[in-house]
């Protein structure tokens, strides 16, 4: 079953098990900063068009809810778009020097300000069938 709910960025935590993850990571600022590592560009990129167009309308994020943290949601699709969120929200969430500054340029010379995402929040495992179908086709 799921439902859709406006839901503030501050309150989506990374999948810290996401596939695309070479490595295990403990904790939010490990993950955003190792999705950044591994998806420089598209992050950055996709940082600098949410800032002027805001996020795609036809796409919400597909959550549930956190067993671990009570009123916060784990992204099962969407990590990307959380983390270019969580970096426009606060760039010194990024370790790098490099990367504060480029988040920072972007936040600055934003049009858009994204507070809340809209979600699809799911009360079980139903999300597995829709991101892999979105990830494989299958």
């Amino acid at each position: 079953m799921s439902e859709i709910k406006l839901i503030p960025v501050s309150k989506l935590l990374l999948d810290l098990e996401n596939p695309r993850f070479p490595e295990e990571v403990t904790g939010q600022r490990a993950a955003i900063n190792l999705m950044l590592k591994i998806q420089e560009d598209k992050i950055t990129n996709l940082a600098k068009d949410i800032a002027v167009n805001g996020l795609d309308p036809s796409e919400n994020l597909m959550v549930f809810e956190s067993d671990d943290e009570p009123g916060f949601y784990v992204v099962a699709e969407g990590n990307r778009r959380t983390t270019a969120l969580k970096l426009l929200a606060n760039p010194n969430s990024a370790d790098s020097e490099k990367f504060k500054k480029i988040f920072n340029k972007i936040k600055e010379s934003a049009t858009n300000s994204i507070s809340k995402v809209s979600c699809v929040v799911f009360d079980d495992e139903g999300y597995e069938h829709w991101v892999n179908l979105k990830h494989t086709g299958d």
